[in-house]
């Protein structure tokens, strides 16, 4: 797993976004805007699976046909 903190540069680009919150709380929410690959997908799952971290996913129906068969096996 690589961990990526983002450039100052970004961070000036947009500040009007929220880039690090602290928080006590054990949980986090994060989003990956990219379209499901079955090699990328199957290991987030996987890994997010052996952790028993839960987790929502949203799938364009067009998308959806090409990884049906792996969302299953979660």
């Amino acid at each position: 797993m690589q961990i990526v903190k983002t450039p100052k540069f970004f961070e000036s680009l947009f500040p009007s976004l929220v880039w690090k919150k602290e928080n006590s709380e054990k949980e986090i929410y994060l989003t990956f805007d990219d379209s499901p690959t079955p090699k990328f997908t199957y290991w987030i799952l996987n890994l997010l699976s052996s952790l028993n971290i839960k987790a929502t996913f949203f799938v364009l129906e067009n998308l959806l046909k090409n990884i049906l068969k792996l969302l299953m096996q979660f």
